[in-house]
């Protein structure tokens, strides 16, 4: 029997990929970098291909279309918002609309206390989680919580790596 060698065929940008299967690919990484003594902070977040950087110290939330996986809004919320005022941070996610995901990093030294943190839980985050200098979390706000929904946190790095589906629908467990 005759055996032939058949190469794969191209992989296409994630911007041609037109499928029936809806799937959301979200990267989310918090770390710290050292080079001798000169210590950094990064963050990022990534969504199909699209990736963001975190420029300022503190909380950014990026706000996904749980429909259509459009990104809707990005924002950085510094440290001294939530330190001094956190219901900035509180009044922009009541006031997303529902079926709405929602990624969070952090960058520099996060503000693991105060009523911030409320939103989290909001989002889907287990109550008991103790947080620590880095941050990563993947939430949603609607009427359910999905079960994959995570946060990841630690001191030195953070990362999520996370295919989400699409539209986000309510799953009746049998």
């Amino acid at each position: 029997m005759p055996i032939v060698d058949v190469p794969m065929p191209k992989k296409l940008p994630a911007a041609q990929v037109r499928t029936t299967e809806h799937f959301l690919e979200v990267k989310l990484e918090s770390y710290n970098t050292r080079f001798f003594h000169i210590k950094d902070d990064y963050a990022y977040t990534e969504v199909n291909g699209q990736k963001t950087y975190q420029a300022e110290d503190g909380v950014q939330v990026t706000v996904i279309d749980g429909h259509s996986g459009q990104v809707l809004d990005s924002q950085v919320f510094r440290n001294s918002i939530l330190l001094g005022i956190p219901a900035q941070i509180t009044s922009f996610i009541s006031g997303l609309r529902d079926e709405s995901i929602v990624l969070m990093t952090s960058k520099g030294r996060l503000v693991t206390r105060g009523p911030w943190t409320k939103i989290l839980e909001y989002l889907g985050a287990d109550k008991s989680v103790k947080l620590k200098e880095k941050l990563v979390f993947v939430g949603f706000k609607g009427s359910f919580q999905p079960e994959w929904v995570r946060l990841v946190t630690d001191e030195e790095s953070a990362k999520i790596h996370q295919v989400l589906p699409l539209p986000v629908v309510k799953k009746m467990k049998l």
